[in-house]
């Protein structure tokens, strides 16, 4: 696949040293990263910030993060332009995107007035709280994603920038359909063969000659996803999607 001709994409998240923009809180940690294809990168933008003031309680009790850790960290002005010019472009994906956007516009705002704001270098905003109710009839938080989609590879004991994009991202690949969009044609060929046991095969040939095979479950294969559905559902209190067919 050529990812040059996909969509550049980059989950972010920020921690702030409160919620009110109004009461001088500031960003404290930006972590971005990048996805080819929905798939993660190694391409990161990870900083720490001074933010020019205290941390409030709150949010140092969150991330753990101290005033005297702070201190020694960039200026917002200091990584700025190097911050656009990643960003630049792409998809960006944020759970809950205007509390990001908020704050990382009003950084922008004071570190110089010739700045471009985010929706003036980004393709696109994604806000995957929006996302999560369309897929599951209901806003879920980001924990409530992570165990929505059995996402256990990261300690949540406190909160952080890269830490929380990461999540971001291995869940915006679960929201999104888990792979790369792929376009087929109308007049594609669909050969189907039927197995002995109930299940089948088809097979699936794009205008690029790229062929995919699709296997289809039989009976009592369906019959163990839905037990496992069922315990989830048990365990989560959410129903599984495909749980009500």
């Amino acid at each position: 696949m050529n990812f040059e001709n996909l969509k550049k994409i980059i989950c972010l998240d920020t921690e702030t040293t409160g919620l009110d923009i109004e009461e001088g809180h500031r960003v404290v940690e930006i972590g971005a990263v990048l996805l080819h294809g929905r798939t993660k990168t190694n391409e990161e933008f990870h900083t720490f910030l001074n933010p020019e003031r205290k941390m409030g309680e709150g949010a140092k009790n969150i991330t753990g993060y101290t005033d005297d850790m702070l201190i020694e960290q960039p200026f917002f002005r200091d990584i700025a332009e190097d911050f656009l010019t990643f960003i630049s472009g792409s998809k960006l994906v944020m759970h809950n995107a205007p509390f990001d956007v908020g704050h990382l516009n009003n950084e922008l705002k004071i570190a110089s007035s010739s700045l471009p704001l985010i929706e003036d270098v980004v393709d696109e905003i994604v806000d995957t709280v929006i996302l999560s109710r369309e897929v599951f009839g209901h806003r879920m938080t980001l924990d409530g994603l992570m165990k929505k989609f059995d996402i256990n590879d990261y300690d949540r004991a406190q909160h952080g920038g890269l830490k929380d994009a990461n999540i971001l991202a291995d869940a915006y690949g679960f929201l999104t359909g888990g792979q790369s969009n792929i376009d087929f044609s109308a007049d594609n060929k669909n050969t189907r063969d039927q197995k002995s046991d109930g299940a089948s095969s088809s097979t699936y040939t794009n205008p690029n000659n790229i062929k995919l095979k699709k296997i289809l479950t039989s009976k009592k294969e369906e019959q163990i996803h839905i037990k496992r559905l069922q315990q989830m559902e048990e365990s989560s209190g959410v129903k599984p999607i495909g749980l009500d067919k």
